[in-house]
């Protein structure tokens, strides 16, 4: 499963921070709640598993990464972290500074 949200920003204004952090954290529980449990309550991944080609959590496991791109002087820069609660919050967090669209 991916997400994406795509949506013309100007039209939303202010709102924006609120209804992405919305989007991304009660769709991921309306839309698969079931794998967000088992990803919240199941083995944890090595933070080292977004960068290295290991297992992923023993086979049956539920996993999940989450990250932001954003431009910086013309440079695209991705952050991603192995999910966790705290790792939803920091993504989240980000989103009160929406990343820019993609060009």
């Amino acid at each position: 499963m991916c997400a994406h949200l795509t949506l013309e920003t100007a039209a939303v204004g202010a709102a924006l921070p609120g209804l992405l952090r919305h989007w991304f954290d009660e769709g991921y529980r309306r839309l698969a709640g079931w794998h967000r449990e088992r990803v919240e309550s199941g083995p944890k991944l090595p933070p080292e598993a977004i960068r290295k080609s290991i297992p992923c959590g023993p086979p049956g496991a539920a996993w999940a990464f989450v990250g932001v791109d954003r431009r910086t002087g013309g440079r695209l820069k991705s952050s991603a972290r192995v999910y966790r609660e705290s790792t939803m919050r920091w993504f989240l967090d980000e989103l009160a500074d929406p990343p820019l669209p993609r060009s």
